[in-house]
């Protein structure tokens, strides 16, 4: 999946708060966080010079932010800078949803829905209520729409 594909997705789903798509090297130049609203970014996580590795994504505020990876691991430096630097907090699950699939870029997206349209917690977010047999029906749903 392109970045391409998921601004469109994102747009198309009514992503509201989203900001766009990311490079590990390109943190540096998203968005000051505002106190108006969650602001929503993907981000993949290698650099802007490599064809794309793996999406995860963040929401953020001027007090915190959240880290989602379908992985579960640890917000990469670039992202830990960029959020020390504006003094905010980084919560994120550490639990793996994802398992051998290429569909991180439609955990993203599901995920989007989830916290920015839905307003589920980062902490509610688990195996029950996100997995691949959830994220499969939604892409095939969000496809059978275009």
């Amino acid at each position: 999946m392109s970045n391409l594909d998921i601004d469109n997705l994102a747009s198309r789903l009514g992503i509201t708060m989203y900001v766009g798509t990311y490079s590990r090297d390109t943190v540096k130049t998203l968005p000051k966080p505002t106190s108006s609203s969650d602001q929503y970014a993907i981000m993949n996580l290698e650099t802007h010079l490599e064809a794309g590795s793996h999406w995860v994504c963040l929401a953020y505020t001027t007090k915190h932010m959240m880290y989602f990876d379908s992985y579960g691991l640890y917000p990469p430096e670039e992202l830990q800078v960029f959020a020390k630097h504006h003094g905010l907090k980084i919560y994120y699950q550490n639990e793996r949803l994802q398992q051998n699939s290429k569909r991180c870029g439609w955990f993203c997206l599901k995920f989007g829905i989830m916290y920015c349209i839905d307003h589920i917690s980062l902490a509610q977010i688990t195996p029950k209520n996100l997995n691949e047999k959830i994220v499969l029906q939604f892409q095939r749903a969000t496809n059978a729409r275009a």
